[in-house]
């Protein structure tokens, strides 16, 4: 059975920081990689798992956009074993974030 998603994924490199403790005034940045994104989640690698519901701060930065790094928050949705491949959606997310990576999306799908 295939699993039905809101809005379309893709698979491309994506430079993102996150930050386990986001409550505290002194923020320390992890780095990962975006596995695959859309403009409601990613799917990242964690060296942790969290549970779901946790909200973590990330910070993403495109290829397309070099020079601007997206300050967003995400929900857990999940979190596996393997590497802990961590699914997170994106909350309270601004429009022009919204369009940013809707942008970086449709750059790439169409060479998909």
């Amino acid at each position: 059975m295939e699993e039905k998603r809101r809005s379309i994924r893709i698979k491309k490199p994506v430079t993102v920081q996150y930050c386990r403790n986001p409550d505290v005034d002194e923020k320390k940045w992890d780095m990962t990689f975006v596995r695959d994104i859309s403009q409601t989640g990613m799917c990242i690698t964690l060296d942790t798992s969290f549970a779901p519901g946790k909200i973590l701060d990330f910070r993403l930065k495109f290829p397309t956009a070099a020079q601007k790094w997206i300050d967003l928050k995400g929900r857990v949705v999940d979190s596996k074993m393997n590497g802990y491949i961590t699914r997170i959606e994106f909350v309270d997310l601004k429009e022009e974030d919204k369009k940013l990576i809707g942008e970086f999306i449709a750059f790439y799908y169409k060479g998909v």
